[in-house]
């Protein structure tokens, strides 16, 4: 057995997440530009020249190639930017900065988990679980679906931040938080979803709460979402069609069913799902329904003998809700949709291993 303190371990488990991470993707590098990336990227005159960066705070992501979309990410399109200055239009440098990104939501996940934890195999686990899981590559193969990406890593580092800020009330943590939840929502819309996560940390881990902390959240909460109906004269995503919430509420239980059977068989993926409106009756329906059930029903049992199990499923349906189609949005699934939710079952598929571990006694770390 290999005796290691825990500087060691964290240097080790940062060092593999990294290597795994670049190995698993290094084929992704020589990717073309696809679909939204000649727009976004090759034909957008804005990324070209820094003096049209006002532009990205005022404008929808498309308005850099005459076009029109109900999206509203700056600083997505500020890395586009960055990347542009970098590598001009070599694909490479584009595919380098969306691997990047996945290691350091990874690196994200390794952080929080050991804070909420304690337990460094565990931390380890669902960082490798993330990285590796091939349901990613739609948000980290594909340059457009960096939002994802962005999104996912500044409300992860929020979080962070606001849980230490909750212990030590330093300034510099209360900076970071806030910054983080700014960029966070400039990258994604589904990070609006943050304050219900941070009030669900509370309840889930029974810690105090300070008003003070989350009215700051909920203020830019707020300006964020004025900001957003000032520029683009709408909150959320471009609605086409008439459909009710009776309509598509059979959709969201189909994806769900479809999303859990990726989460554990991550085969016949597809970047696009289409607006499909499915019957009542339709067996995938009965089956999301069922699992919606089951799920919450466990996880509401175990809410005191298993905090884990918990967090972890409350986590996947919480951050769910932003791209559930009960509000109208542009497809009744998307599988880069799961990259923030899906850290919730990797999470119980981690815990699992690790308890695996320790009972089994093949410790390699004492």
């Amino acid at each position: 057995m290999l005796s290691l303190t825990k500087r060691q371990i964290l240097f080790i488990s940062i060092v593999l997440i990294i290597i795994i991470g670049f190995a698993i993707y290094v084929n992704s590098l020589n990717g073309k530009f696809i679909w939204d990336d000649e727009g976004l990227i090759k034909d957008n005159l804005y990324i070209k020249q820094w003096l049209s960066l006002p532009k990205f705070f005022t404008e929808d992501i498309t308005a850099g190639y005459a076009s029109k979309s109900n999206f509203y990410r700056p600083f997505q399109m500020i890395t586009y930017m960055i990347d542009y200055s970098l590598w001009k239009f070599n694909v490479i440098g584009y595919h380098l900065s969306n691997v990047l990104l996945h290691v350091l939501v990874a690196l994200a996940i390794y952080w929080l988990v050991n804070i909420l934890y304690s337990n460094w195999l565990l931390s380890f686990l669902t960082s490798i679980l993330f990285i590796v899981h091939p349901l990613h590559t739609g948000a980290v193969a594909y340059i457009s679906g960096r939002a994802d990406s962005l999104a996912t890593l500044f409300m992860l580092t929020c979080f962070i931040f606001y849980i230490k800020h909750s212990y030590t009330k330093k300034l510099n943590y209360y900076i970071f938080m806030l910054l983080s939840y700014i960029l966070a929502l400039l990258s994604k819309e589904n990070s609006l979803i943050l304050p219900a996560l941070l009030l669900f940390y509370h309840y889930a881990f029974k810690t105090k709460f300070d008003w003070k902390i989350f009215l700051s959240i909920l203020s830019i909460t707020f300006y964020y979402i004025l900001l957003r109906s000032v520029v683009l004269k709408s909150m959320l995503y471009n609605i086409t069609g008439t459909t009710t919430l009776f309509d598509r509420l059979p959709g969201f239980f189909v994806a769900l069913a479809n999303y859990i059977k990726l989460l554990i068989l991550p085969f016949k993926l597809h970047i696009e799902y289409g607006k499909k409106l499915f019957k009542l009756n339709d067996f995938k329906v009965i089956a999301g329904a069922a699992l919606l059930l089951l799920f919450l029903t466990y996880a509401f049992r175990k809410r005191k003998s298993n905090n884990l199990i918990f967090f972890s499923i409350s986590w996947f349906f919480i951050t769910l809700l932003p791209v559930s189609n009960l509000y109208p949005i542009n497809a009744y699934m998307a599988e880069h949709w799961l990259f923030l939710p899906s850290i919730g079952l990797v999470l119980i598929f981690a815990n699992g291993l690790s308890l695996l571990y320790d009972t089994r006694e093949f410790r390699i770390f004492t």
